[in-house]
């Protein structure tokens, strides 16, 4: 199955698939829930589908394949590609899809992740982003692959509604997109429960280790999560659904 080039998706199925890699202009949803997320969203970015001999056993692996028979399009029957592409067990579905661009828009909030490193962290945060009704996320490089099969699947395939723009650095991005900015840490004197978000924000995290740098905030918009004193510090993807929540809770019904 190919929607843009048939060219493409021929060499990119001759090939014998094995797991990630950055380079790849194509990535993986792995799993049923992630894959069906992946043809609800982004249809016409589907290379292929890959199914498990029996798939039909699986409720999610059956409305795959129900959903490609209704639009006409082709999938594969393969274990040996599935189990070469990932070792996880009971996986029915992995859904091969061309990598896209989707810039921001310059109207809505964001959320910026400066420097993440974990998948987790970033596939859990785009989730969250979509409950509060966010759907732009900036990732400031160096940073975790936001296409890595483990960013999809921990998003559940919520990454496949999320407009996700990597920035070189965060100059780059605030040049292009002037507006409110929170920088969220933990040594902030402003407690987020104090703060009234002015529209359009941008939510700024930093790295799990580090982070944010002197460089990359303004003083005055220095933002606290309060916590007691039993630990250093909060999760990052935990940082983030807390400001999420706090910053949109007036509009999010």
């Amino acid at each position: 199955m190919c929607v843009r080039s048939r060219l493409y998706c021929g060499r990119i199925l001759s090939m014998k698939l094995k797991a990630y890699r950055k380079k790849l202009e194509f990535s993986y949803s792995i799993g049923v829930y992630p894959t069906i997320e992946l043809i609800k969203h982004r249809f016409n970015d589907v290379l292929s589908v890959l199914v498990r001999s029996d798939a039909k056993t699986n409720a999610g692996a059956r409305e795959i394949i129900d959903t490609l028979s209704l639009h006409h399009m082709k999938y594969s029957i393969s274990d040996k590609a599935i189990r070469r592409i990932t070792p996880k067990e009971n996986i029915y579905a992995v859904g091969l899809f061309r990598k896209y661009e989707t810039p921001l828009d310059p109207a809505l909030n964001h959320v910026v992740l400066v420097n993440p490193s974990s998948h987790g962290n970033v596939g859990t945060i785009i989730r969250t982003m979509l409950g509060f009704g966010l759907q732009d996320l900036a990732v400031i490089s160096p940073a975790a692959d936001s296409f890595h099969p483990e960013v999809i699947r921990a998003s559940m395939g919520a990454r496949f509604q999320v407009r996700c723009q990597n920035f070189d650095g965060f100059q780059e991005y605030s040049h292009a997109f002037p507006r409110a900015y929170y920088f969220f840490a933990k040594e902030a004197e402003t407690s987020i429960d104090t703060v009234s978000f002015d529209t359009p924000f941008s939510l700024v995290f930093g790295n799990e280790g580090r982070g944010l740098n002197k460089q990359q905030t303004d003083d005055s918009a220095l933002v606290r999560i309060p916590q007691k004193a039993g630990i250093d510090s909060f999760n990052l993807a935990i940082s983030a659904g807390i400001a999420m929540y706090e910053a949109t809770k007036k509009t999010v019904t």
